[in-house]
């Protein structure tokens, strides 16, 4: 039984399809504040490989996993698929962590030249 309350959370993003990089999901990791600001559920060597926080580091982790595919919009709905599962060995996402959020749904939708992610939980 998770421990969560009834609370929604909302985040959106816009990024140009032609950003789909290392740094796209970083602002998407910042949602759980364990991956941004949290030093005690970092990696030992996070700083000392040079990234500011775990969320740069699982970004590009995620991103070199799916580099190759070459359609941005396929290549982000490919790394979005991570995401809510992820764990960096010390701490889960909160998105996909059942002690922190219940369901949760993951849209990528593509606009023009942009793309839209949209993540809704509750928790």
């Amino acid at each position: 039984m998770s421990n969560y309350t009834e609370q929604q959370s909302l985040h959106s993003f816009v990024i140009d399809k032609e950003q789909v990089n290392e740094a796209t999901l970083v602002e998407v990791f910042d949602i759980d504040c364990d991956f941004s600001m949290n030093e005690e559920y970092f990696r030992e060597d996070t700083h000392e490989l040079g990234f500011q926080n775990e969320s740069e580091r699982c970004a590009g982790e995620i991103y070199q996993k799916h580099k190759e595919i070459k359609d941005p919009v396929e290549r982000l709905r490919a790394m979005m698929k991570d995401v809510p599962e992820y764990n960096n060995g010390i701490q889960s996402f909160i998105v996909g962590n059942c002690n922190h959020s219940g369901d949760y749904q993951i849209e990528v939708l593509p606009v023009d030249s942009k793309i839209v992610i949209i993540i809704a939980y509750i928790g």
